[in-house]
């Protein structure tokens, strides 16, 4: 199913003189959503080369496993967001390549 999307169930019986007639619908029910936002986010060890940016998982997945973390930086003032990382399931990854004197 589509994530987010609706499912309906019902069922019917079986002998040997064939399918007996369908049950009613059961209402519709999401079997999953997308998750929540990580949480606890910080910053630690910074040196001239980067920075450890660390997570813990959302309090809610969706209701399905989580499958990987994307992370994304801005600079302080900007409008857009650039990965600053491959797709990853760490909670915590390096972040390099931030240019000293820019606050983001």
């Amino acid at each position: 199913l589509p994530q987010g999307a609706d499912a309906e169930f019902r069922s019917l019986a079986v002998n040997l003189a064939g399918e007996g007639p369908p049950s009613k619908p059961m209402a519709p029910i999401k079997l999953f959503e997308r998750p929540g936002p990580p949480q606890s986010l910080t910053l630690t060890n910074p040196s001239k080369y980067g920075v450890t940016f660390n997570y813990a998982a959302p309090a809610d997945d969706g209701g399905t496993p989580i499958t990987g973390y994307h992370a994304y930086r801005t600079e302080e003032g900007l409008e857009d967001w650039a990965p600053c990382a491959d797709p990853t399931m760490d909670t915590s990854l390096k972040v390099k390549g931030l240019k000293q004197g820019v606050n983001y």
